[in-house]
């Protein structure tokens, strides 16, 4: 990825620090996160029934 985009390195911003950034100054709620971030988390408000069909599995959350 460094590659691709031409830099010598590379950081990610982490899930919490992704909230701060939008505005939300305690970070994620974990019991209640002020987003849809099941993209990143992996922790869908629903279960994909789609892909539970297909053989997919949900991640524990930790």
């Amino acid at each position: 990825m460094r590659a691709f985009i031409g830099v010598e390195s590379l950081k990610f911003i982490s899930l919490d620090g992704l909230y701060r950034a939008a505005g939300e100054a305690e970070g994620r709620s974990k019991s209640t996160p002020q987003f849809c971030d099941a993209c990143f988390s992996g922790e869908y408000p629903v279960e994909p029934s789609d892909m539970i069909a297909r053989g997919f599995e949900l991640k524990a959350a930790e």
